[in-house]
Formats: structure tokens, sequence, C-alpha cells
């Protein structure tokens, strides 16, 4: 009988280590972006920041009347895109317009609001470039905790243990 105990003692103590080893998952920081150009256009969207990669770009500006002046993403044969924590520079899908975000510090998992800093827009249409005056960029966190293998493999061998133990007392 002693050994029921040392058994359940045992493996709740095993199941807590497992449980408390469990390291959420995280994925990329995803990053809102508002600001105004010196005309009045605006510049809008948002992208996603993981160890100096963008990826889920999507930003729109405009002209001060809201007018869509070019949009910036990263999918397909869409522009490209290069960077790093500090900014990054991304072309429009026909390659008319270049967009250049330089951020006031790096990006991090613990940024929350910083502001945008020397960026701008450049036309290779008529070589106009357009200055953003002022503009944020503001993170939310996308991070998704997804059960680790661990935590479930130590649950269903808790739950055969104790499956056992009710046995074992059915039979005393």
């Amino acid at each position: 009988m002693k050994s029921i105990p040392l058994m359940l003692t045992s493996s709740m103590l095993l199941s807590t280590v497992f449980t408390l080893s469990v390291v959420p998952e995280t994925s990329a920081m995803t990053f809102n972006v508002n600001g105004m150009f010196e005309d009045g256009g605006k510049i809008s969207g948002s992208f996603d920041f993981n160890n100096d990669n963008y990826t889920n770009v999507n930003l729109q500006t405009t002209d001060s009347s809201d007018n869509i002046i070019a949009s910036y993403s990263d999918t397909g044969d869409e522009g490209f895109i290069f960077g790093n924590s500090s900014g990054f520079v991304i072309s429009n899908f026909d390659f008319s317009f270049d967009l250049s975000l330089d951020f006031e510090s790096n990006l991090t998992d613990n940024t929350e609001t910083i502001l945008l800093t020397t960026s701008q827009e450049e036309n290779f249409d008529d070589m106009s470039v357009r200055f953003i005056d002022s503009g944020t960029v503001t993170s939310f966190s996308t991070q998704v905790d997804e059960p680790s293998s661990l935590f479930l493999i130590s649950t269903f061998g808790l739950g055969l243990l104790f499956k056992r133990l009710l046995f074992f007392l059915r039979q005393n």
C-alpha cells in the first residue's frame, strides 16, 4: 500500500516539472503604421516583424484627398523588401514607388509605440519625393500559446497512472 502514495507523488512531481518547462511558441509581432505626409497625404497599414524579417506587409499611402497613391505588399510578385530592426524599404508591385520607413529606435518584442523618422515615399514616374512629417509604429502581439508536446505527454501519462491506480484500488 505504501507504493501507491509514492507512485502518486512521483507522477505528480514529474507532471509538474513537465508542465513548468512548457514554453509557449511565439510568432512575429504585428505593427500598425499611421502617419501624415508633408503634403497632407497619409500612410496606414501594418506589417509583422520577427528577427529582422518583415512579413505580411500591407501598407497604403494616400494624397490629401484620401485617394490611394500606392499600395505596398510582400506577397506574390509585388515589389521587394529589405531592412533590419531600425527600418525597411519596400517597392510597390510595378516598381513605380518606393517607401522607406525609418524608426526612432529598433523594433523589439517589447516595442509599444515608436516614432517614424526621415521616412519618405519616392515616385519614379515623376521623380518626386514626399516626406512623412509625423507618424507612429505601434505593436500588438500576435503570440499564440500552443500546447507543448511535453505537456500533452505528461498529461496523458498522468491520466494512465490514475487509471492504473483506480484499477488497483478496485481490485483491493
